[in-house]
């Protein structure tokens, strides 16, 4: 599973991946030039409309930069024990809005 995230203090933009192991992801494809550091928070960036923007996920451990590698290493922990849920349920607003006897249609129709 790969999640876009954003930096909140830099604005810089990542995806974030598993790494096998349940308390750290990897952020790729950052390069070694880009504004991010151990203990920025990473939140959901929205982009690919699969998960909502403002999400927080995660805190960053660890930055490697290596001149010999185009992006830097970087490593987070995520904010939930992943190990020790079963469960997500995510709540957002959607921008249209619908009447009650519309929404109750809707829901008849997704049966």
């Amino acid at each position: 599973c790969s999640v876009p995230l954003v930096d909140e203090r830099s604005s810089v933009r990542a995806i974030a991946t598993g790494s096998g192991s349940h308390n750290e992801i990897l952020i790729n494809n950052v390069p070694r030039s880009a504004d991010v550091k151990e203990g920025d928070l990473l939140f959901t960036s929205g982009i690919g409309g699969i998960y909502p923007k403002g999400y927080p996920v995660a805190i960053v451990t660890s930055v490697g930069i290596s001149e010999s590698q185009p992006f830097a290493a970087i490593k987070a922990k995520p904010l939930v024990d992943t190990d020790k849920m079963r469960y997500v349920l995510m709540f957002w607003q959607s921008e249209e809005t619908l009447a009650e006897d519309d929404f109750a249609s809707k829901a008849k129709q997704t049966k």
